[in-house]
């Protein structure tokens, strides 16, 4: 997989935000597009954790 650092960004943002993956129709694991879905679940979970506290 040799993506180059504009189309990590692209995945990362798209999971980040909790779209679609930029490339939906080939059905390959993308580190950076995973990443940016982690990174946003993580942020929900600590803003439902201060809105608790």
């Amino acid at each position: 997989e040799n993506k180059t650092m504009g189309e990590k960004v692209e995945s990362f943002t798209h999971g980040a935000l909790g779209m679609d993956h930029p490339d939906k129709i080939e059905e390959e694991e993308d580190g950076s597009y995973s990443a940016g879905q982690y990174l946003s679940a993580a942020l929900t979970v600590g803003g439902i954790i201060l809105a608790l506290v």
